[in-house]
């Protein structure tokens, strides 16, 4: 991400560097919603785990 900002600020083409910029948001929203899928699934997963460990105990 840092290559990007860097590479924006040496060409400072106002159109490159809107285009890195909008590269850069795009990438960050992926990362972002991917990061929460995994986290949903993890909490989603072990939130099944407990409740059958809670009925085997019962």
């Amino acid at each position: 991400m840092i290559n990007y900002l860097t590479a924006a600020a040496i060409n400072r083409k106002p159109r490159i560097s809107k285009l890195n910029i909008q590269k850069l948001i795009i990438n960050a929203a992926m990362l972002v919603s991917m990061f929460g899928l995994s986290i949903s699934v993890v909490s989603t997963g072990k939130l099944m785990t407990n409740n059958q460990l809670k009925h085997k105990q019962f």
